[in-house]
């Protein structure tokens, strides 16, 4: 009889502390690639780092997790910090190690790769038919439902509050009364002396309380009044202010040249992850930014100039069809661009930088076209962040300084390659870094990410940054978070910085919107 084959080990860590379906949706997507191996992170590890106790202590969490029936193992994890699990790699040895999205560190990735064991990032997808679940969201529909369980709990009016006291009262005179048969003359004159003080009292405060409910309600009358010809007010405004900026565009429109109706693209981090023979080597991301047009760029500057003059072609107008999304305009675009015979295929950065608004992530995986696409806007949504918080942050830090082009005829940064895994790599966690710089608004980060995806470059394709420009990106770094070129052999210098960081650098502007529906 032939033997079993031997199923792979899958590892997964984290603290569940709050389980919930998406964790049991998590555990059996990772179970589908072997037995599941699942280490918690401890009570003392969640205090130290997040500086708050568990919801269930460690007995509890370990019975619910190993109680799963795609759990094969659970234990506690037998190291501390972030990467609390790493002694435990060397014990269970596992083949795959297994996160969401959410969960994607680079920390994580540098442990892993070191093992030589597959570091597997799978998408956040809820059970068919279930709402998405998150720890993060749990928390905070918890803290919201507390808030209202407290303001139930307030104290009640103060005339409802009297009136319950003197009813109660009334009930136990009334008792007082059944318990006995027969009272003496005193008795019930001190009964009915009491009665009249109570009803004095019950008669004052429905007096009090009228007059209170006329005073509110003649209150909210005025409110209501008012609110309705503020509203009134507003929508007279509204509608002048549409007029004037329909009018105001027009009258832009026509005074603009269909140069400076079309935007630009910066290529931020991950540049040429964009070419199939460098993302087939290691899977990765470009982040492109679409900017408002800016007098001071120029040709043969890596900003997409190209297929740029190619869309200007295409609709001289300087206006899209409305029948068309934006990934399907840049497709054609792509086409476009890459004619037959064509010695060099442009990347589609280029294209879907310059038709997709705002900054986005094209991941890609050995193909021309991204295999994914994410916008920083979508992104933050799902992150409770404000887009327009992050947009601002970047044209705040984010510096661009005219730099000589030593792009001379004949030149070619893809005479020299070192197609590497690290190498390319390297590129990939960069761009990576940068992504997550610019999503937290850390200027730090960012800056890092552009140098990373410069060193990068240096190493994948040498004559990228040919060393004549050395001296003046390490002068630039050596001062600011980062810098970056904008393309091949210099152009502009990106830099993120606190300051202004040269006298000639100027700051772009985002184009956030459907720039062509909105000539």
């Amino acid at each position: 009889m032939a033997s079993q084959e031997k199923r792979k080990k899958v590892l997964v860590s984290g603290c569940f502390d709050l389980l919930h379906s998406g964790h049991v949706k998590f555990f059996e997507e990772a179970s589908k690639l072997g037995d599941l191996y699942v280490c918690l992170g401890t009570d003392a590890n969640v205090q130290m780092l997040k500086h708050h106790t568990t919801m269930f202590p460690n007995e509890e969490r370990l019975y619910m997790v190993q109680a799963i029936k795609y759990v094969h193992h659970a234990r506690f994890s037998s190291g501390t910090g972030d990467i609390d699990f790493e002694p435990d790699l060397d014990e269970i040895k596992p083949d795959i190690f297994y996160v969401n999205e959410d969960g994607d560190r680079e920390a994580k990735r540098v442990v892993i790769k070191k093992r030589g064991i597959t570091y597997h990032v799978a998408k956040r997808t809820p059970q068919e038919g279930l709402k998405a679940r998150s720890s993060t969201q749990l928390k905070l529909d918890l803290k919201e439902k507390k808030a209202k369980k407290k303001k139930d709990n307030e104290p009640v009016d103060p005339v409802k509050q009297f009136k319950k006291q003197v009813t109660d009262k009334l009930l136990e005179i009334k008792r007082d009364v059944l318990q006995k048969e027969s009272v003496g003359k005193q008795r019930d004159a001190h009964i009915v002396n009491k009665l009249n003080e109570i009803k004095r009292e019950v008669e004052e405060a429905d007096r009090n309380s009228k007059q209170k409910e006329n005073e509110v309600k003649e209150f909210k009358n005025t409110v209501v009044q008012k609110l309705l010809e503020i509203k009134q007010d507003v929508s007279k405004l509204e509608s002048a202010k549409r007029l004037n900026t329909i009018t105001e565009r027009k009258e832009n429109d026509e005074n603009r040249s269909q140069e400076e109706k079309f935007p630009w693209r910066l290529c931020v981090a991950g540049g040429w992850l964009d070419q199939p023979w460098v993302s087939e080597v290691m899977r990765g991301g470009v982040i492109v930014m679409n900017v408002e047009y800016n007098a001071h760029f120029k040709d043969r500057a890596g900003l997409a100039t190209s297929s740029r003059k190619t869309a200007m072609k295409l609709w001289q107008n300087g206006r899209l069809p409305s029948d068309i999304d934006n990934v399907e305009a840049a497709k054609l675009l792509f086409g476009a661009e890459n004619t037959p015979g064509n010695k060099y295929v442009s990347g589609s950065q280029d294209q879907l930088g310059l038709l997709l608004p705002g900054i986005n992530r094209l991941d890609y995986k050995g193909e021309y076209w991204p295999n994914y696409m994410i916008s920083m806007k979508e992104e933050a949504k799902q992150r409770g962040k404000n887009i327009k918080e992050i947009y601002a942050f970047v044209e705040k830090v984010l510096w661009l300084i005219p730099v000589k082009s030593l792009r001379i005829d004949g030149y070619s940064p893809l005479e020299e390659k070192a197609l590497t895994e690290d190498n390319v790599e390297k590129l990939a966690d960069a761009s990576e870094k940068c992504w997550k710089g610019i999503l937290n608004c850390d200027a730090e980060n960012f800056g890092v990410g552009l140098t990373e995806t410069l060193k990068a470059w240096k190493l994948i394709l040498p004559l990228t940054v040919p060393p004549e420009l050395d001296p003046i990106w390490q002068k630039y770094d050596k001062a600011n978070y980062g810098c970056l070129f904008t393309g091949c052999a210099g152009g502009f210098l990106m830099v993120v910085a606190k300051s202004k960081p040269d006298e000639k650098a100027f700051q772009v502007k985002i184009q956030d919107k459907d720039w062509w529906k909105e000539i």
